[in-house]
């Protein structure tokens, strides 16, 4: 019996061990990204950083710039909404999201086309 109670613990051990190293490996494995997901105002989303790492976002554009600094949720998510800036399609932006732990993501967007070069 006290064989059996040994083998049983040691399995959930080796369960434990084996969830706790994939857990690490899916959010190390994972590269940072960041979408821009609504304009008016200025809402964006970034995945991929390490839970509760505090991440810096900055919106760079034509006009005045903003930048704003969360800790990422649970699964290493964010989203952030910078009230006061509006862009258009015509807006050149770029969009710089970078972790405490120094991983980082960017998205640059061009005007569309109709707009003409800058």
């Amino acid at each position: 019996m006290a064989y059996r109670a040994v083998l049983v613990a040691s399995s959930a051990l080796a369960v434990a061990t084996c969830s706790v190293f994939a857990d690490a490996a899916s959010v190390a494995g994972t590269r940072p990204h960041v979408a821009l997901v609504a304009v008016r105002p200025v809402a964006v989303v970034a995945t991929g950083f390490h839970a509760g790492e505090r991440v810096r976002v900055e919106v760079r554009r034509a006009g005045p710039n903003a930048r704003r600094t969360v800790r990422a949720g649970e699964h290493g998510r964010l989203r952030m909404t910078f009230a006061t800036m509006r862009i258009s399609r015509c807006d050149a932006i770029s969009i710089v999201a970078v972790g405490s732990s120094g991983r980082r993501a960017a998205l640059h967007r061009r005007p569309a086309p109709a707009c003409g070069m800058p």
